[in-house]
């Protein structure tokens, strides 16, 4: 069911919601959505161009149709606005889940590129960067083409997808701003107010480095539950060696 720019699934009520990257990738968590029914899920679609302007638009949502305190599974970007909703309320959340969350220091950044590097043969890099560039400047075609080919490097053995079309003037809105916020250390700053358990899920393979997640996590003294899955790269439930053992985890977490 859709309701505003909120998708429910199953029952209330609804004490799971699972936030997208991107930003600007409404609907890539639509699948896991599906599979948490069962527990009553929503799935969030951001719209506002600021990274506080989403904190607040996903708080508004989650007190709208969301049974609080809520568990709250963020992927990638998502994750990152997972820790910045709990940081401005923390009262709403019951437990953080961060799946293959970008690194939340700027020191780890350099690995992601290497690793996509070792993923991509010479020209498809080219190729990357250039899509890069023009998707930065709100191209949304080279934004479709750039993610095409992100999943290509960031995968191992992807699962068939449905296509879905990014909203590139949110990236280009959005994204300079959370990136900014990670070189001044504002992203590791949100995590000095986590009180709720936290788990981390990442794939193994995934370009973003498990690291860059976890040491920050370790450093403010937050502990968390961490899942490596073996031949799994940045999104689990498309990958055919980890997705049923992702569910599962999922499914424990919630039921925990």
């Amino acid at each position: 069911m859709l309701t505003g720019r909120v998708r429910l699934y199953g029952k209330k009520p609804y004490g799971a919601a699972v936030l997208h990257g991107g930003p600007g990738a409404m609907g890539s968590m639509e699948d896991v959505a599906r599979h948490l029914a069962k527990w009553g899920a929503m799935e969030p679609w951001q719209s506002r161009l600021t990274v506080m302007g989403q904190v607040e638009e996903l708080h508004e949502q989650l007190t709208a149709y969301g049974e609080l305190p809520a568990v709250v599974i963020g992927h990638s970007w998502g994750a990152w606005l997972a820790l910045l909703h709990n940081a401005a309320h923390p009262k709403a959340v019951k437990k953080l889940i961060l799946v293959d969350s970008g690194p939340l220091e700027s020191r780890y950044v350099p690995e992601i590129m290497e690793r996509r590097k070792a993923n991509l043969g010479p020209e498809a890099r080219r190729t990357f960067l250039r899509l890069l560039g023009e998707a930065e400047r709100g191209n949304a075609k080279a934004m479709a083409q750039l993610g095409e080919l992100a999943d290509r490097a960031d995968s191992v053995d992807p699962l068939p997808q449905r296509a879905k079309e990014p909203d590139a003037e949110q990236y280009r809105r959005v994204w300079p701003e959370a990136d900014a916020m990670r070189r001044q250390g504002k992203l590791k700053e949100a995590l000095s107010g986590i009180s709720c358990p936290v788990t981390v899920i990442h794939g193994a393979q995934d370009p973003h480095p498990p690291a860059g997640v976890l040491e920050p996590l370790k450093e403010m003294g937050v502990p968390c539950r961490s899942f490596i899955l073996p031949k799994c790269g940045h999104t689990p439930w498309l990958e055919r060696s980890a997705r049923e053992i992702f569910y599962e985890l999922l499914d424990e977490e919630l039921k925990a």
